[in-house]
């Protein structure tokens, strides 16, 4: 898995992982901002 970015939390993300996307949503350990971070085999995605 690598983090490539953070943000805050947006209840959307939980409907793009159910939709079965190469993404992953969780949240930080500090509970207040939504880790995304996307499963690639291509090195150098987005």
């Amino acid at each position: 898995m690598r983090q490539v970015r953070s943000g805050p939390a947006v209840p959307v993300t939980v409907s793009e992982v159910a939709a079965g996307n190469p993404f992953y949503y969780d949240f930080s350990p500090d509970g207040q901002t939504m880790v995304w971070a996307r499963f690639s085999r291509t090195p150098g995605a987005l």
